[in-house]
């Protein structure tokens, strides 16, 4: 009986597999965050009112989405570094002008992309609208600009 298998094409299969099971468990998004913004002062039980301590007026603290899409929570500190928690911490910068923040990620996709957005504050609320989204490898401008993002107590 003739060996139809060819150890050059099956090792190239296994090759394959190999790289579409990284490709798939980097994608899947099912780790837990590594790194959470720790709650600081007392919980408070009334609606948390946004402090200005940014120039410009730009309300700092950690944000969660009204609905989750990728970004778990946002973290705005006042020396302008910003943490996205995704399944992991990415960590990067941000710099306000007016009505717009621009977003510059130290790691991940979108290193060396920044992203403009619009921003709006109403109550406790942030909105984030995209005005100028460099980082067209990821779905940040739907991830961020989506939804709106509740500052926590």
């Amino acid at each position: 009986m003739k060996n139809i298998f060819n150890a050059r094409s099956f090792s190239t299969v296994l090759i394959v597999a190999i790289h579409m099971a990284f490709v798939i468990t980097a994608c899947s998004g099912a780790a837990t965050p590594t790194a959470k913004p720790a709650a600081t002062g007392p919980a408070a039980t009334l609606t948390p009112k946004p402090t200005a301590t940014r120039p410009g007026g730009f309300p700092v603290g950690t944000y969660k989405p009204d609905h989750v899409l990728w970004t778990q929570y946002i973290l705005f500190n006042a020396q302008g570094t910003v943490v996205l928690g995704l399944g992991d911490a990415d960590t990067g910068s941000y710099t306000v002008s007016g009505d717009q923040i621009v977003f510059n990620m130290d790691v991940g996709i979108c290193h060396n992309h920044p992203g403009t957005y619009h921003w709006e504050i109403h109550g406790n609320t942030l909105l984030l609208k995209p005005v100028n989204e460099t980082c067209t490898e990821s779905s940040r401008s739907d991830d961020l600009g989506g939804r709106s993002w509740i500052l926590q107590p």
